[in-house]
């Protein structure tokens, strides 16, 4: 699951100000894209961009929402970016741990304890919930 928003989306410029319809994010999605996955933005209609992994790819709705990414993502496109962007997420103090999920992570077999260890020092994180999101997309061993 990818989804989030941008503060200036031309997307809902033009929906909210311009009278077009609002882009269609969510067509053909599957059932478990809801708001237990989706970006805390879709609460106040300010999602721009959605997209879901099924089958071996990536999926989005009927509207083309690819020029709302550059800003709100992250430069994931290699292993070490992914590994760095997780740090800058987690702490400097968590690179193995970030590596360790994510070689489990691309094989289908963390676990929860492999996403605590990313969160050893921040008793707030919500690791069942970010356990969740891996085990909707098929990342967590059974």
């Amino acid at each position: 699951m990818l989804s989030g928003g941008k503060w200036n989306s031309e997307l809902l410029e033009a929906a909210y100000n311009g009278g077009g319809p609002l882009p269609d994010l969510y067509g053909g999605a599957p059932a478990w894209v809801n708001d237990s996955v989706l970006n805390t933005r879709n609460r106040n209609g300010l999602l721009s961009f959605c997209f879901w992994w099924a089958n071996g790819q990536w999926y989005r709705g009927g509207t083309d929402t690819s020029g709302e990414l550059d800003a709100p993502t992250p430069a994931i496109w290699t292993p070490d970016a992914t590994v760095a962007a997780m740090v800058t997420q987690a702490g400097e103090s968590t690179t193995q741990a970030c590596q360790a999920l994510l070689e489990v992570t691309t094989e289908g077999t963390a676990t929860v304890d492999d996403v605590a260890a990313v969160f050893d020092d921040r008793p707030d994180a919500q690791v069942y919930a970010a356990a969740n999101q891996l085990s909707l997309a098929g990342l967590l061993a059974e």
